[in-house]
């Protein structure tokens, strides 16, 4: 009687056809793939398949030797908005071989860290900003240059800009 009850058992779970959905991936996890309603066309990466994430470079001189000049350009040219939002918001971005920029992206959360959107006087400012924000250096690797990501996370009280990472 057990081994028909095993028998049986065998059976049903053999019998059970499940189907397997595919899903598409990035080639790394994190990649910013074109998306043809907000990145211009004429933006190309020299080496698409191989963009550097932030840490990945022999150098960090990309954005240290500019921070003076990131911060300089932000703190004089955005303007608070009389909200009470607070929190982080991240744009990140890539910057290619010729140290031009597109495929920029926002993530924006609470002091709780937790997911949120801000008025959009505050996130337009500031995406503005930073696409008009021409100081990024071409980093190479092995004496070429690369393709690479590159971020700016906003620190926001009541809709003032108080700091800028990294």
């Amino acid at each position: 009687m057990r081994n028909l009850l095993g028998y049986i058992v065998f059976f049903l779970i053999a019998g059970c056809q499940t189907t397997r959905q595919v899903m598409p991936y990035e080639k790394n996890i994190g990649d910013i793939s074109f998306d043809p309603r907000t990145d211009k066309k004429s933006f190309h990466l020299c080496y698409p398949n191989t963009v550097q994430q932030y840490f990945a470079f022999t150098s960090d001189k990309g954005f240290i030797d500019y921070k003076p000049r990131v911060d300089s350009l932000f703190f004089t040219t955005y303007r608070s908005v009389p909200v009470n939002e607070s929190g982080l918001i991240r744009i990140r971005f890539i910057v290619n071989c010729k140290g031009e920029t597109d495929r920029f992206r926002m993530l924006s959360m609470n002091i709780q860290y937790e997911p949120v959107r801000f008025d959009k006087r505050i996130t337009d400012q500031l995406l503005s900003i930073t696409k008009n924000t021409r100081c990024w250096q071409i980093q190479m690797v092995n004496e070429k240059p690369i393709d690479y990501y590159q971020y700016l996370i906003f620190k926001i009280n009541k809709g003032q800009l108080i700091e800028i990472l990294p």
